[in-house]
C-alpha cells in the first residue's frame, strides 16, 4: 500500500494510528507495557529510518523490539502473530475517522478505483499485496471508501 495507494511516509503518517500501533503492541506483547505507546509514540522515536521506511509490518516490528527494547530476531519472530493481533485490536478502537489522520492517498488513486469500480460494475477482480498487517490494510481500504 505505501508508495502505491497511499504516501508511505510524512511526519503526519509517522504519528498515525498505525504507527502508534506498532509502539503499543511490541511494548505490551514483549516489553510488559500498558501503554509504552506513551513514551514512545512513533517507531521512528528509537528505529533508525533505513530500519523503518519501506519495511513490512513484521520486520518494524522485529526492528522496533530491536531497537526499542533491545531484543534479539530469534526472540521476538516467534512473538509477531500475537504482536499483529494486538496491533489490529488497538486500531479497531479508533473511528475511521481517526484511522485515516495523517494518512494520505496518493494523487488520483481514490478516483481511479472508484472509476474501474463504478465502470466495470464489479467484474474485475481486484488484489492488493501488502507488507502490512491483513486487518490494518483492509481498514485502509474500508477508512478511504476506495471500493
Amino acid at each position: 500500500m505505501d508508495g502505491t495507494l497511499i504516501h508511505g511516509s510524512s511526519p503526519k503518517a509517522e504519528e498515525s494510528v498505525h504507527c502508534k500501533a506498532f509502539c503499543h503492541a511490541v511494548g505490551k506483547v514483549l516489553g510488559g507495557f500498558d501503554s509504552w505507546e506513551s513514551q514512545i509514540s512513533t517507531p521512528l522515536a528509537v528505529v533508525p529510518s533505513e530500519k523503518f521506511h519501506g519495511c513490512t509490518d513484521g520486520l518494524v516490528s522485529l526492528n522496533l523490539a530491536k531497537y526499542g527494547l533491545g531484543l534479539v530476531s530469534s526472540h521476538s519472530f516467534p512473538h509477531l502473530k500475537t504482536i499483529f493481533q494486538t496491533m489490529y485490536e488497538y486500531v479497531s478502537k479508533f473511528s475511521d475517522d481517526e484511522f485515516i489522520q495523517g494518512i494520505e492517498p496518493l494523487p488520483s488513486v481514490i478516483s481511479t478505483l472508484s472509476l474501474l469500480n463504478k465502470r466495470h460494475q464489479g467484474n474485475i477482480l481486484c488484489g492488493l499485496v501488502t507488507g502490512n498487517i491483513e486487518g490494518i490494510a483492509r481498514y485502509n481500504i474500508i477508512s478511504f471508501d476506495i471500493l
